[in-house]
């Protein structure tokens, strides 16, 4: 599920919530074995640290609270079974959103600036500061709104083996066909 920056709520008609949602529904309703489900939840890099470790919990609930009200009657999960992991700043998945679609003529500058060894304040600073701010500009429009998300991991209760009373037999013996005199 993804985020409209600096939100917590689910929006239906955000980016790919639409068929996500009819997804999730989808396989809640089909699958009431779940036993446990670890949500991810991520904020873009953009503002604070402290901002987006809040986000990301705060979207880790949402899901959680969303995934609780989708489950069918049936179900065995659970409330303290959703373990939330909120993971705050995603810069894995923007070095990896950059790497593979950033095709600006200073891709090499901003892909050392990602990669670089250094705080991640710094390097906001310096994409920031980049030709007036219009790299920075671009990458929050185009690129960020992937990375502010919330995703799962469902475990599964296995179904018990039924245990067969009776043998069941290879060779089934055909009865005969009665013939008949005309």
């Amino acid at each position: 599920l993804y985020y409209y920056n600096d939100r917590i709520d689910i929006q239906e008609d955000y980016l790919d919530n639409e068929r996500q949602i009819a997804r999730i529904k989808d396989i809640l309703a089909r699958s009431p074995r779940i036993d446990s489900i670890a949500v991810y939840a991520y904020a873009s890099p953009e503002g604070s640290p402290v901002r987006n470790q809040w986000l990301s919990q705060k979207r880790a609930e949402a899901a959680r609270d969303f995934i609780l009200s989708n489950l069918p009657n049936d179900s065995i999960l659970k409330y303290e079974n959703i373990i939330l992991h909120p993971m705050g700043e995603n810069w894995d998945g923007l070095i990896k959103e950059l790497d593979s679609n950033y095709n600006l003529q200073n891709r090499d500058r901003v892909i050392k600036i990602i990669h670089a060894n250094i705080p991640t304040e710094t390097k906001k600073w310096r994409l920031r500061n980049l030709d007036n701010g219009y790299t920075y500009r671009y990458i929050i429009r185009n690129h960020m709104p992937a990375l502010r998300l919330a995703t799962w991991i469902c475990v599964y209760v296995p179904i018990p083996e039924t245990p067969v009373k009776s043998k069941v037999s290879l060779n089934p013996q055909v009865p005969a066909i009665p013939s008949f005199n005309l």
